[in-house]
């Protein structure tokens, strides 16, 4: 009696140990909820792969794009160039408290809701580029709760109007990347753009009115590397940017700018590619350019530069002068 007893006693440990344990690998993310409204909300392509892995596994942390932290809580969401397509779910993301990034670019989704953004606070990497199907939109000032935000690219959205004057980096302090490259944004640059960025890609935005007026905000920015405003309509002289000891790339073609090349512009090692092509600049071109040990490429053509073009680069250096009619040749060794 005692043996069948302590069989029964067994039998029922292990039973619910099983239970216990299918409980577990049951365990779904306090955040499922709102990732099956996500999916229920996308419009997936036929026979997407995608799809077919979000419908065969139970965990929504194992979904394919899909990342949790140790409690369950959805921190990225990848969903890049999947042929995603219609008005992205309004609401879905704000219950997601925990999502730090999220990928959703080259889809074809046509719009995406004004508050799509709100109360995003742990929000760090956001990346929408290239879905050209968007109806025009503006980047909603909602954005702004992300006061974590590190990488935001929105390139090829049909964005258009002015350029928000909310990107500060009083409401941006951690910003170090910043793609808004052909879109079409208007106006000027706010004064207070976060000094924090690295890479500031505003290029080729294509409408009526492009970005312009001056570009000294750019001095503020000790950690840029990448200066990317050409195909625009910016004014005004080129500003001192020798404080700017990280710049690899200045690209400010196709623009409106006049003055001179700055002396100071030898004064950055750092530099390997400058594009000044098809603005207004006038005087000659700086003999001490020639110092940048990593320049790669120096475009200066369609200007009104006269004088001779530097030589004794310390090594192969792309040159461009083409459209400069008073440019007479190289300058004698130094």
């Amino acid at each position: 009696m005692a043996s069948t007893v302590l069989l029964l006693l067994f039998a029922a440990a292990a039973a619910a140990a099983f239970t216990s344990v299918a409980a577990v690998d049951d365990h779904q993310s306090p955040d499922s909820p709102a990732m099956y409204k996500l999916k229920a909300s996308l419009e997936f392509p036929p026979g997407s792969q995608f799809l077919i892995n979000w419908n065969n596994v139970n965990d929504t942390c194992k979904w394919a794009g899909v990342r949790c932290d140790g409690a369950g809580r959805v921190w990225q969401i990848v969903i890049e160039n999947y042929g995603l397509k219609g008005t992205f779910p309004e609401a879905v993301l704000r219950e997601l408290p925990c999502l730090s990034e999220f990928y959703a670019g080259r889809n074809n989704f046509t719009s995406f809701p004004p508050d799509l953004f709100r109360n995003l606070s742990n929000l760090e990497t956001l990346s929408l580029d290239y879905n050209i199907f968007l109806k025009s939109w503006q980047i909603p000032e909602t954005l702004t709760a992300a006061r974590k935000l590190k990488f935001f690219s929105a390139a090829g959205c049909n964005i258009n109007g002015r350029f928000p004057e909310f990107l500060t980096g009083d409401n941006f302090p951690a910003l170090q990347h910043l793609h808004l490259s052909y879109n079409s944004l208007s106006g000027h640059l706010p004064s207070q753009l976060p000094t924090t960025l690295r890479t500031l890609w505003l290029n080729h935005q294509d409408g009526k009115d492009p970005l312009s007026g001056g570009i000294s905000v750019l001095q503020g920015m000790k950690r840029l590397s990448q200066a990317w405003l050409h195909v625009n309509t910016f004014s005004g002289e080129i500003p001192d940017l020798s404080g700017l000891t990280s710049l690899q790339d200045f690209l400010v073609g196709y623009n409106c700018l006049t003055g001179t090349v700055p002396e100071t512009m030898a004064s950055i090692p750092s530099l390997q590619n400058v594009n000044l092509a098809h603005n207004h600049l006038t005087g000659t071109i700086p003999r001490n350019i020639n110092r940048l040990t990593g320049l790669l490429t120096l475009d200066l053509s369609y200007n009104q530069l006269s004088g001779c073009v530097p030589t004794g680069f310390l090594h192969n250096v792309t040159v461009i002068t083409d459209g400069n009619v008073d440019i007479n040749g190289k300058c004698p060794p130094p």
